[in-house]
């Protein structure tokens, strides 16, 4: 039996984070099965699940990041947070891989933008996966990925995200994965 654990971590950005937790996963036993990193405004956020030993659970693997962490650098502020993830009464279903549409929304910046949008999104059961947003030269921009259930209608989304482009006076565009990927990727 193992134990699956996700873990948080958030810091004053410097050199070494990633490798000093992944590197402290792997002294205590543990597999890496998924990661998300990013640094916002200076500070560095990382949230990723690893698959340990019976005998690590949470507190004691909190312990030993927080005591390597401090290796890095006493002088930074950090929180790590670590749970037990329970994977047998799981309600989470899988990501349909074909079903993944990328949403791009440009407008100028203004308050409410990221709260519009993700509202629309669940108004309309389409399940956001991932998401970034950048705030730049007054301008607003943000791509969700989402995930469309079988029974989803693609064309009304798009009619409803005309609609709404239109309310709020906003670039929208929504795009199979596979497209976005074919027309945004440099080829060598």
């Amino acid at each position: 039996m193992s134990n699956n654990i996700l873990i948080s971590v958030t810091a004053q950005d410097q050199v070494g984070i990633i490798a000093n937790v992944t590197k402290t996963i792997e002294q205590l036993g543990g597999d890496l099965t998924d990661l998300s990193q990013t640094v916002l405004d200076g500070y560095f956020t990382m949230i990723l699940a690893a698959v340990f030993p019976e005998n690590i659970c949470p507190v004691k693997l909190n312990k030993v990041l927080k005591e390597n962490f401090l290796n890095l650098d006493s002088e930074k502020n950090f929180e790590i947070l670590t749970w037990k993830i329970d994977k047998t009464n799981s309600t989470v279903k899988s990501t349909n891989k074909n079903n993944i549409y990328i949403l791009t929304v440009k407008a100028k910046n203004r308050k409410g933008l990221v709260a519009e949008i993700s509202s629309f999104c669940s108004d309309n059961n389409l399940n956001i996966i991932n998401l970034c947003s950048e705030a730049k030269n007054n301008n607003y921009t943000m791509i969700f990925f989402i995930e469309l259930e079988d029974s989803i209608i693609i064309k009304d989304i798009r009619n409803k995200l005309d609609k709404l482009a239109e309310n709020l006076n906003l670039k929208i565009m929504l795009q199979h994965q596979d497209i976005f990927r074919s027309t945004n990727e440099i080829y060598t």
